[in-house]
């Protein structure tokens, strides 16, 4: 049997299929390096009192813990994938990588693109070692570790991952989101809630969020839009509230929402709550065994393959075969020199077996210098990223849905395509006139005819932007870009 746990701000919640039931805990102290031991022994206590046997755990983090980003990668071999994926990584992170624990998830391919997308967590170590630590203290032995958010997949049934979909838990504090493409978790995103929420104003709430998070659900995966909601309640609410909440989801979504069922089909919950009812759904599903890999396992990661490294072996023999050269030198020098000749041919002949070796490895040089070339063509956008939030301070009125950048030329430092939605004509030209007076960029905007599908970012822009290596003290702008 194996003991579920899903990791809360202050305390966990255990699900144990020995005796169907779900264990509420609160940590004594916050879970820390330092009270590793405390926490462990106390959370060992607790086990016991409460009956329970088993002595495996599958645990979930919570997604704000878990920074997940997309990657765009150019085409290469499965057993390329880990190695790629974590140079990739390494470049976009401000953490040292093996100050993380790395993991990732290949997405369905999208037409007309041969380019690989990638779902990719990291979780900084020193937040995952004190957690481990303290469940093999009580005596459990970790077997999983997974992301609360990706784990809302299993609740959605097989034959029902045709269309484009959201899956939604609400819990104690968070909610946790999964934004779904047929079979894959294209993204995952949580909410921190208030501690006092009402589930009469959690739907517009959630609407809110969920448009935000969109944009980033829509990277890679171009004309995602929410066909269908599914949501899971793990707080108290009545079947009247629930209804209303679900109403005003719909209102706010304009597309069908629909509950998840509470209980598992011949699974035995009597004498639970509903909401708890509903969270021993979500943990008893996560016991199943999977569909297929998992999404992410921060324990197990995905690596590359073992691969015997012949040209080190063929090193190794050779530096063997100088040793006993150097006996045979000191005990006599005139037998070495009439044998010099047929050990020369020897060492030829290893050599050239050295050779042949290396061209075993030669598919992986030859993608870690694609790789290479990859990283050293991309253009560094930090700088420019900097002077952009600058121009922008203060507001938060623009979406960008595009961004690129690359070396100009002449009197152009660099240059930058900027694509999104904003909430009026006026925010824009504001905008526009701050990159050119502080930013020192010469603005070229683009006609659009198009309004955006967001009715609260109405506004379509595009704009290009030359950084002038010597901008004028001051340039004009068009009083009306993109105008629709």
């Amino acid at each position: 049997m194996t003991l579920v746990a899903l990791l809360r701000r202050d305390g966990l919640v255990l699900h144990s299929v020995s005796s169907p039931r779900l264990i509420t805990l609160r940590w004594p102290s916050p879970l820390s390096a330092e009270s590793v031991t405390a926490n462990g022994e106390w959370l060992k206590g607790e086990l016991a009192k409460q009956g329970i046997i088993e002595k495996q755990l599958k645990l979930l983090l919570p997604r704000e813990d878990i920074v997940l980003r997309s990657l765009e990668l150019p085409p290469a071999a499965p057993a390329e994938l880990p190695d790629m994926v974590r140079l990739q990584t390494a470049a976009k992170s401000t953490v040292p990588i093996d100050l993380l624990v790395c993991d990732y998830w290949p997405l369905a391919p999208q037409s007309q693109r041969t380019t690989i997308d990638i779902l990719v967590g990291t979780l900084a170590r020193t937040a995952l070692d004190p957690v481990l630590a303290t469940f093999a203290k009580a005596g459990l032995a970790v077997q999983s570790v997974g992301v609360s958010s990706l784990a809302l997949a299993r609740l959605v049934p097989i034959d029902d991952q045709t269309t484009d979909q959201l899956v939604i838990h609400v819990d104690a504090g968070r909610a946790d989101m999964a934004f779904l493409k047929g079979n894959d978790v294209v993204f995952a995103h949580a909410l921190r809630l208030p501690a006092d929420v009402q589930l009469s104003r959690l739907a517009n709430l959630l609407a809110g969020d969920i448009k935000r998070a969109m944009i980033s659900a829509r990277k890679g995966n171009t004309g995602f839009v929410i066909a269908h909601v599914l949501y899971l309640l793990t707080l108290p609410a009545t079947e009247s509230e629930a209804a209303d909440f679900e109403q005003q989801l719909i209102a706010a979504l304009g597309c069908p929402v629909s509950r998840i069922a509470d209980v598992l089909p011949g699974y035995t919950t009597s004498g639970l709550a509903s909401h708890e009812q509903a969270l021993a759904r979500l943990l008893a599903a996560e016991e199943e065994p999977p569909v297929g890999e998992a999404v992410l396992n921060f324990l197990n990661p995905r690596r590359p393959p073992l691969v015997r490294n012949q040209k080190k072996a063929m090193l190794a023999l050779a530096a063997g075969v100088s040793l006993v050269v150097a006996a045979i030198l000191a005990a006599s020098y005139q037998q070495l020199v009439a044998s010099l000749d047929t050990q020369i041919a020897s060492l030829e002949q290893k050599l050239r077996t050295l050779k042949d070796d290396a061209q075993v490895d030669a598919p992986k040089l030859a993608s870690h210098a694609a790789v290479q070339q990859w990283v050293g063509q991309a253009y560094p956008v930090s700088e420019t990223m900097q002077s952009l939030a600058g121009a922008a301070t203060g507001t938060d009125r623009l979406y960008l849905s595009t961004f690129s950048a690359g070396i100009g030329g002449g009197e152009v430092q660099s240059r930058v395509q900027l694509k999104g939605q904003a909430r009026s004509q006026k925010e824009l030209v504001a905008f526009s006139r701050r990159l050119v007076d502080e930013a020192g960029y010469r603005v070229k905007p683009h006609d659009l005819t198009q309004t955006s599908y967001d009715a609260d970012y109405p506004q379509k822009f595009e704009l290009d932007l030359d950084l002038l290596v010597s901008p004028p003290a001051k340039r004009a702008v068009a009083s009306a870009p993109n105008s629709p």
